[in-house]
């Protein structure tokens, strides 16, 4: 079992409702990262759950968030449910489950009604349509206008406060209220002074716009997203096909969607502007036109004073005062940070990255610059700061100065073997693997009489630098060498012998030696499938580099079976509907109609990155 926190992520808690396995979810997980769908709806559209459970979990998922029922039964209730086609509510009606009046609630809708952001009249109108379109709330406001993506990340941060006790209700409705002022007195600053609002981070996506400007509703936008997953096309694409929206109309919704990037227009703008754009309106025309009449009508609203500035005309309190106690506050860390969360400027990941950044910067152990890289390089990868100094190779804190490789030959010492192979790693981290090739060469120099681990290390990483720098003989000699030893150290059935001879692989392949390169994909196959089995993805890779290497030398019918048996191994072990398998399978409808036609040319040869065991690091090690 997988144990859950007190947030209840869906992909958790559809393993601990035995809804799906975790490799699963983890599948899911991906997809959905490549796609744009969410978890929930990958989920229904691989198959693995249906749309009755999927609602189920989401109920449940909501009803433990608000401690309304306890996970034992929500558990008891989603069994009984499963498969079934009914109601999680009416089972746990049947168990005796009593809805709590007397418990204070912190719903998304409940806060916003409160905080005068929306009328009851219009919560329960949206949440008629959530049941139908299954949207979240949050994201069904944002696109709709009513409320800013600054906004839904201030309320959202305000309730996970709640159920945090950091909060209590009347709080958050005080913070949720003068939020909403704070950006609406902004928002009429900059329109006093003829500027546009800054472009917003996340621009909708293409779908979203088409649903928000009303042209499609989210039914037939799920139903074209399927579409464009199983079919590789692009959703505009699948629109024009089943005549959803004309080219005209596609044609307009991508101008606003880039006029939304570039700041030009706002979210509320979108049915206006487009509406005039289907009159015949100019886009400048269009946008002139609604922001006029949207001046007009902010002009019957009278500006309200921020608390702070309400705080500052009170006799009580001075403003020097103040102005000192807000530069005290900026120095406490504690204080900075919930006031970002709150002022939904930044969410709780973003902060808490900042936090160990600023951490190693405050311990002296990297520089102002280097602490910003590491944030950038985690947040853009969306990766935890340990694995950012991983991928980066920062072991440790880069020399400031350049090192010169020493000419004397070292002895083969663990301390300063270990110190020479840390300072050639930072070298090949800052990009110089000249001198990184010295110092390596220079390791293998030393250690060529043990033969042992430390020594197969540094072949490996001497063969790597090589390959980046397109020396690509000595590359080939430097890992035929490594095979050899791999072979004779850990036998025939061993990932380092199956990764070396892969390696030699890709080597010849960019030699343009493509019949050696076959030989040693072909061994790789065998050896891979002896351990892991024949149903492995890293087979599949093997299969897919022979197929690139057959299809290059001319001979497409070879080319088409190893495809085929590329995409049948995913097809196993990834599932049909995983991106992979579904450009597997266009790949082998290509190539057969090549075969059938006998076009012997390699125009648009179908070719792509080698294939290679992502390992993370070497299986060899400087630790002997």
């Amino acid at each position: 079992m997988v144990a859950i926190s007190n947030t209840y992520l869906l992909g958790d808690l559809a393993v601990q409702m035995e809804a799906c396995t975790a490799e699963q979810i983890s599948q899911s997980l991906a997809i959905s990262s490549d796609t744009g769908l969410p978890l929930g709806r990958v989920l229904v559209l691989s198959g693995l759950i249906s749309e009755n459970d999927l609602s189920n979990l989401i109920l449940c998922q909501s009803l433990l968030r608000e401690e309304l029922v306890n996970l034992e039964q929500a558990r008891r209730a989603f069994f009984s449910v499963r498969g079934s086609g009914r109601r999680l509510e009416d089972a746990l009606l049947e168990f005796g489950w009593e809805r709590s009046l007397e418990k204070q609630l912190s719903p998304l809708g409940e806060l916003l009604v409160s905080s005068t952001v929306i009328s009851e009249a219009q919560l329960e109108t949206y949440l008629r349509q959530q049941e139908r379109v299954r949207l979240p709330l949050g994201r069904m406001l944002v696109s709709a206008g009513v409320i800013s993506d600054a906004f839904l990340s201030t309320a959202l941060n305000v309730q996970m406060m709640i159920r945090q006790k950091r909060l209590s209700r009347e709080e958050a409705v005080d913070v949720l209220l003068e939020s909403r002022k704070r950006q609406l007195a902004q928002a009429t600053q900059l329109r006093a002074k003829n500027f546009y609002e800054q472009p917003v981070m996340n621009v909708p996506k293409l779908g979203e716009l088409l649903v928000l400007s009303g042209l499609i509703s989210e039914r037939k936008l799920l139903e074209s997203l399927e579409l464009s997953i199983i079919g590789r096309k692009s959703i505009g694409e699948i629109l024009l096909e089943k005549r959803h929206i004309t080219k005209a109309q596609l044609d307009n919704v991508l101008l606003l969607q880039s006029s939304l990037a570039e700041g030009i227009i706002k979210l509320p703008q979108l049915k206006a502007v487009l509406r005039r754009l289907e009159d015949g309106f100019s886009l400048s025309d269009a946008i002139s036109q609604s922001a006029y009449e949207e001046q007009i009508e902010d002009k019957s609203d009278s500006r309200v004073l921020t608390f702070f500035e309400f705080l500052k005309s009170l006799d009580h309190t001075s403003g020097t005062n103040i102005d000192q106690a807000f530069e005290m506050a900026k120095k406490n860390q504690r204080l900075v940070k919930q006031a970002l969360l709150i002022s939904g400027m930044l969410d709780e990941p973003t902060i808490e990255l900042m936090e160990q950044c600023y951490s190693l910067y405050e311990d002296r152990r990297y520089s102002f610059d280097s602490a910003s890289t590491l944030f950038e390089y985690a947040r853009r990868r969306n990766i935890s700061v340990p694995e950012a100094l991983e991928e980066l190779r920062w072991l440790k804190k880069p020399p400031c100065i350049a090192v010169e490789p020493t000419e004397k030959l070292i002895k083969a010492t663990d301390s300063s073997l270990l110190n020479m192979k840390e300072m050639a790693e930072q070298l090949v981290a800052l990009g110089d693997l000249a001198n990184a090739r010295l110092l390596y060469e220079q390791l293998c120099t030393a250690l060529s009489s043990y033969k042992d681990g430390r020594y197969r290390f540094c072949l490996e990483r001497l063969s790597y630098i090589c390959f980046e720098q397109k020396d690509f003989v000595k590359a080939e000699s430097l890992q035929k060498e490594l095979t050899k030893l791999n072979l004779e150290n850990f036998g025939r059935k061993s990932i380092p012998y199956a990764q070396s001879l892969n390696n030699l692989g890709k080597t010849l392949y960019f030699m343009g030696r493509n019949d050696d390169a076959l030989i040693e994909t072909m061994a790789y196959i065998e050896v891979v499938s002896d351990i892991l089995g024949a149903d492995h993805p890293d087979v599949a890779c093997g299969w897919q580099n022979a197929a690139m290497l057959y299809f290059q030398l001319g001979d497409l019918q070879e080319s088409l079976r190893c495809y085929k048996e590329a995409a049948k191994v995913c097809r196993e072990s990834l599932g049909p509907t995983n991106p992979i398998t579904l450009s597997l399978d266009a790949k082998v409808d290509g190539l057969r109609e090549r075969v059938v036609t006998s076009r012997r040319s390699i125009d648009g040869l179908i070719t792509g990155t080698w294939r290679v065991i992502d390992l993370g690091a070497s299986l060899n090690t400087m630790n002997e």
